[in-house]
């Protein structure tokens, strides 16, 4: 009987959209963004020194190339905060790329919460290599997890 296996299958999927939210933005003009995010670890809770990845999509809704800066930045519940990573994307019309980057929890990173965050902000479309991103968010998102 394929029944359960099909429930069981839902459930999952339900479980792991819970547990990996979904930041989603659009303008009305040009460029527009899709994103999401997770944080990726063996454990329910991790310790100082583990390495984690983060991870996510980003897509692009206009119908132009679009160039995007997206940072990454982390902060611990007692207030650290850091820049883990600035990366510059350029995407065609419509396009999804997915983005990971792995990360080592800093030994003075302190017990509680530690949350994990990106924002796609908006860059020149004008091909330029000198491009800077003009600072606009168009789409951001964040997850968590347990530092022990």
């Amino acid at each position: 009987m394929k029944t359960p296996s099909l429930v069981l299958g839902v459930f999952s999927l339900a479980v792991l959209l819970a547990t990996h939210p979904v930041a989603l933005a659009q303008s009305t003009d040009s460029p527009c963004a899709f994103m999401s995010m997770g944080i990726v670890t063996g454990a329910a809770t991790v310790f100082p020194g583990t390495a984690i990845a983060i991870a996510g999509t980003v897509r692009n809704c206009s119908a132009r190339k679009a160039r995007y800066t997206l940072v990454v930045s982390g902060m611990s519940g007692c207030g650290q905060r850091g820049e883990i990573s600035s990366s510059r994307l350029a995407l065609g019309p419509g396009e999804t790329r997915t983005w990971s980057i792995a990360y080592t929890m800093p030994a003075d990173t302190c017990s509680g919460i530690w949350e994990a965050s990106a924002q796609l902000q908006e860059g020149r479309d004008n091909g330029s290599p000198d491009s800077v991103p003009s600072g606009r968010g168009l789409a951001g998102g964040s997850a968590t997890v347990i530092v022990e």
